[in-house]
């Protein structure tokens, strides 16, 4: 059986949006990470250096690869990012300023911090064990030196000023890129606290809701939290007692998160803020990518090319194609081809069709969760949620 499909089945056009000279109306600005009066973050892919107030960002990578996760050393002089330079994302460092990255890991290793003597802690997968397993390792940039941690299912730490103990997250839904809110079901990302180079067993911090991000300041530990319905920054003494909520926003999770000096940084939505732990001020930065915006130019695309799922109808003679976020149906001979009318700015995923052929069902997040919907096969309005939770 061989399906045919018309050149525009195959062909988006992506508009231009109005721009002013030299700078973006908007950015998408991700993984801050900063040290005295400088922050770094990533946007178009690249790793970008601005002011802590704001202002002219200066672009410090360029290659066509993607550049993300950057963290600063203890010093200031280096940073750590995962690159895609030679195919799959792997972990690399360069001076501050910009220079030649240096490649410091060769199995696929996304860094979360330093250590205080200087040695990049980065989480990779497990070579033991099942499949999906990850676990934490730390490498000497200079001598590549690496010393694994033994500790099962570990995806993000921080160290202590004294680089004697490590603060842990085991598991959670998001080593598989899942961003379900509110998650609490057996995959719940667990807080634990480990005395590096003892025989000590690693410890399970309580506390209700998931964890991610731990970050250490002036014997206190922070982190993002989830008990309050929305990913804010907690604090916590040491042992696990006294936790405090520190932010408390209630629309948008925070991402990401680096602590500082005192001060958080950490994504919003598109934002990144930057709270100064002294007195509680919280602020918005303003960026201005001094950029030529490649990325904005109008061109063609082969839709095909980001084909994201297809399913046949029962009888074989129809297809449902999903790509960019987008539903189609297909069909042999002379079946016309439908487009699937889905609210607007909402993205379809596992679009199929029903038994009947009236009916496409599929996940979309147009009231702001994935739900499934029951989208009209004709392309005639009239989409509607089939489930609220």
């Amino acid at each position: 059986m061989r399906f045919f499909f018309p050149a525009f089945v195959l062909t988006l056009f992506l508009s231009v949006p109005s721009v002013s000279a030299g700078f973006a109306e908007d950015g998408y600005f991700r993984f801050p990470a900063h040290k005295d009066d400088r922050v770094f973050f990533v946007a178009e892919g690249d790793i970008w250096s601005a002011s802590m107030n704001g202002g002219k960002a200066q672009r410090l990578t360029t290659h066509p690869g993607q550049e993300t996760r950057p963290v600063v050393s203890p010093d200031g002089k280096w940073l750590a990012f995962s690159a895609s330079y030679e195919g799959q994302s792997d972990l690399y460092v360069m001076p501050v300023e910009g220079g030649l990255p240096k490649r410091v890991c060769f199995e696929s290793g996304t860094p979360v911090g330093w250590t205080p003597k200087g040695e990049i802690i980065y989480v990779c997968a497990s070579n033991k064990g099942p499949s999906g397993r990850r676990v934490l390792v730390q490498v000497n940039p200079n001598t590549l030196a690496r010393t694994p941690l033994p500790l099962a299912d570990a995806n993000d730490a921080c160290m202590d000023d004294s680089g004697k103990t490590l603060y842990f997250i085991r598991m959670g839904i998001n080593m598989m890129g899942d961003n379900a809110r509110n998650y609490r079901g057996g995959a719940m990302s667990e807080l634990w606290r480990y005395e590096v180079g003892t025989k000590n067993e690693a410890v399970k911090i309580n506390i209700s809701g998931q964890a991610k991000r731990p970050m250490w300041w002036k014997d206190s530990l922070y982190f993002i939290g989830d008990s309050d319905g929305c990913d804010n920054i907690w604090r916590m003494a040491p042992d696990g007692s006294g936790i405090i909520q520190i932010t408390k926003h209630k629309d948008w999770d925070i991402r990401y998160a680096c602590l500082s000096e005192g001060k958080i940084t950490y994504q919003q939505g598109a934002d990144i803020h930057v709270l100064d732990l002294a007195d509680n001020q919280d602020r918005v930065l303003k960026f201005d990518l001094v950029s030529d915006f490649d990325q904005m130019r109008q061109r063609s695309i082969r839709a095909m090319d980001y084909l994201n799922d297809v399913s046949f109808s029962l009888n074989g003679e129809r297809i449902v194609l999903t790509a960019r976020g987008s539903v189609a149906v297909a069909g042999l001979q002379n079946l016309r081809r439908v487009d699937i009318a889905v609210p607007g700015g909402s993205r379809v995923t596992s679009a199929v069709l029903g038994k009947d052929g009236k009916w496409v069902y599929a996940f979309n997040d147009a009231n702001g969760e994935k739900q499934i919907w029951r989208f009209p096969a004709d392309g005639s309005p009239g989409g509607e949620a089939l489930t609220k939770d």
